[in-house]
């Protein structure tokens, strides 16, 4: 059903936490625009194979391509539709808070996001599109788990100092997949999307992006 793939990285956890912080915190966050308090934040990812065009309450999010996010935008606070073709869900949206819908076949799946507040820090979400099972990342020699066993359908994330290290993503069943080195930037967010194509596992990497207005 996917039709892109990214090749994909992450970051040591055990080492990144003793790395020493080099820039303060702040309470806004920091991977664009800095987001307003009084506002929710949504972004769309579709798994699907068409473009889609996809509407959360008033807000619309036009012609999101196939195995791309688009970026966070702002959506007052409350109970929101969100519509895509045929399909409809729900989104409950409080100030300051930050969700990905993800377009599946059946139908747009919420998941609510962890704000990234941290200039000192990198983020790393890693959604689990729809994988038979959970999915680990590992360093490279797999002695450290990087965030782990997020389960089919689910999402897992961690904040981490940034450092070069080789990772590696741990599916259900088979072989590891190598994932290599990115270069993950303080103060930054990135998603993983993992999701089956033509049966072996996937991913697909994107940085997250704010459009305050």
């Amino acid at each position: 059903m996917h039709r892109y793939r990214f090749r994909t990285f992450f970051v040591l956890l055990a080492l990144l936490i003793l790395l020493p912080s080099g820039v303060s915190a702040q309470s806004a966050s920091l991977y664009g625009e800095a987001a307003p308090d009084d506002a929710a934040f949504v972004r769309i990812y579709n798994a699907l194979v068409e473009p889609q065009t996809t509407w959360v309450g008033s807000v619309e999010f036009a012609s999101a391509e196939p195995g791309q996010a688009t970026a966070y935008r702002p959506v007052n606070p409350g109970v929101h539709a969100v519509f895509s073709g045929n399909e409809y869900a729900e989104l409950i949206a409080r100030d300051a808070e930050f969700f990905t819908v993800i377009l599946e076949p059946r139908g747009p799946q919420v998941h609510q996001d962890r704000r990234h507040t941290r200039a000192d820090q990198a983020q790393l979400v890693v959604y689990n599109i729809d994988l038979d099972g959970p999915v680990s990342l590992k360093t490279g020699d797999g002695s450290v788990t990087v965030v782990d066993a997020v389960e089919s359908g689910g999402a897992g994330s961690v904040s981490v100092n940034p450092a070069a290290v080789e990772l590696v993503l741990q599916p259900p069943q088979g072989s590891s997949l190598e994932l290599g080195d990115i270069g993950m930037q303080r103060g930054q967010s990135y998603a993983m999307f993992v999701f089956l194509q033509d049966g072996r596992p996937q991913v697909q990497l994107q940085q997250a992006e704010i459009l305050a207005q």
